[in-house]
């Protein structure tokens, strides 16, 4: 006989307006669908359209509203979600048993009727030390609700900027009667921040397996998302080559710029992964059942370069590395650097060969801001290679050394790098550049101090060298 009552809170901030009307009507249709056993529901709403209110804050917030109503449980959903059709009656089997309860991670997109489970995922599981073993994405997300009492002793830490929520979660399965069940609470609309979120959460996660003793990886959907090598360079540095070169079939393969958190499906990563003996069906690649490249990459993609002995990527677009790094931390960070004047000169020598106008605010923007992201990368252990040390004689050898791996090729030689001679020309060719690049290299002195090329700030301007002396120490 129905007894309990269920407040449903829902969050709703600027511009959400009509997504709040689908989620009010989604919440309706849940209700008269199945009511779970709940005598009655309570629907609140908690508005933030000035962005005043922490999210902490309106959780918490939603608490006490629910408490003050005399509500036995408490569902806090954000006005872009939906609550999913049958949510009540797949939750009732479990009121009597548990404290929390939470359902499967389901996606939708903007203007999609259809919503995915995303993969791999914990199924179902009351163990709190099974729980730490999965990567958060694939553990515990905000579709759930409490009983009201649990809620008011375990509420968000609002002096937490950020991974409050994930916070919660672990705080009250270590303590409380918890579930995590076979179907979906509520419906997760797909914002974009789904990687920087989760990066936060597994720091979160991280000192909670320190606490228990527990390690990523015992679980058995779960695959090493580390890896072996991570390239960042800035354009002209030699990147490309030394992937290609790092690259030998069946044994290590360094994908080329494939902008996995991005939002573009990247099929050249298909043909190298092919001609590297690594299938992935074609009509997987092209029906993107999956709601982001990413999802697919980690669900397709990853388990199949886990089983090769060493992976990477090379990349010189350095936008969202943070994210990157934490998510598929590498054991190798490799960063190639070059004397900005000739990066500069590069870029200006790709512009020319493909035939498109010189945009100077674009090659000056682009240089700056990759040499400030290197500066700041360059913070952590990392292995340095300098283009123009790759590009001497021996350079091969240099390469296999400090990079620790074995190189195909004369030892003696110089890395073949695509860049450098046609360069070196360009300033005859085009005397007017001289004034353009020494711009830029002016703008870039904290870059030359780090990786030890020629200082603007002690350096004549009149000419530009296209071959400084500096030295630059490789380090771990």
């Amino acid at each position: 006989m129905p007894k309990s009552t269920i407040a449903i809170v829902t969050f709703v901030a600027s511009g959400q307006e009509a997504a709040y009307v689908q989620c009010t009507e989604s919440i309706k249709r849940a209700y008269q669908t199945n009511n779970g056993g709940f005598a009655n529901l309570i629907a609140l709403r908690i508005d933030d359209h000035n962005g005043t209110m922490s999210p902490s804050q309106a959780r918490n917030l939603a608490v006490g509203a629910a408490a003050s109503r005399g509500a036995d449980w408490v569902l806090c959903i954000d006005a872009n979600d939906l609550l999913a059709a049958n949510a009540l009656g797949d939750i009732k089997p479990f009121l009597d048993d548990y404290d929390g309860i939470w359902g499967q991670l389901y996606t939708f997109q903007e203007g999609s009727s259809e919503a995915i489970k995303r993969e791999p995922q914990i199924d179902q599981t009351e163990s709190f030390t099974e729980l730490l073993n999965y990567r958060p994405e694939a553990s515990l997300q905000s579709g759930h609700m409490l009983r009201t009492s649990v809620a008011q002793q375990f509420l968000h830490d609002e002096s937490l900027s950020e991974g409050h929520e994930f916070d919660q979660f672990l705080r009250v399965w270590e303590q409380a009667r918890c579930v995590k069940i076979p179907h979906p609470i509520s419906l997760h609309r797909i914002d974009g921040n789904e990687s920087e979120q989760n990066a936060v959460a597994k720091r979160v996660l991280t000192k909670y397996r320190i606490k228990h003793g527990a390690t990523e990886g015992t679980a058995p959907q779960e695959v090493d998302y580390g890896m072996d090598f991570t390239l960042f360079g800035l354009i002209g540095c030699g990147t490309r080559e030394i992937a290609e070169l790092m690259t030998i079939p069946n044994q290590r393969i360094i994908l080329d710029e494939p902008a996995i958190l991005g939002h573009e499906w990247a099929r050249h990563v298909h043909t190298q992964l092919r001609k590297c003996g690594i299938e992935i069906d074609e009509q997987d690649w092209t029906r993107k059942n999956y709601l982001t490249f990413q999802e697919f990459f980690d669900v397709q993609v990853l388990p199949k370069l886990a089983a090769i002995p060493q992976w990477g990527l090379r990349t010189t677009r350095l936008e969202g590395w943070q994210q990157l790094l934490e998510t598929y931390p590498p054991r190798n960070l490799v960063l190639c650097v070059r004397d900005i004047r000739d990066v500069v000169l590069s870029h200006v020598d790709v512009a020319l060969r493909m035939g498109i106008p010189i945009d100077g605010s674009f090659v000056e923007h682009r240089t700056r801001t990759s040499a400030a992201a290197l500066m700041e990368i360059s913070q952590r252990p990392h292995i340095l290679l300098r283009y123009e040390e790759l590009a001497a004689p021996g350079g091969m050898q240099r390469l296999s050394e400090i990079v620790g791996v074995e190189i195909p090729g004369p030892t003696g030689e110089s890395v073949p790098l695509a860049d450098g001679p046609a360069e070196r020309h360009l300033l005859e060719r085009r005397p007017e550049l001289v004034a353009f690049v020494n711009r830029v290299w002016s703008t870039c002195d904290d870059y030359c101090r780090t990786f030890g090329y020629e200082r603007p700030s002690t350096a004549a301007h009149n000419q530009v060298a296209l071959r400084p002396q500096g030295v630059a120490q490789n380090r771990r």
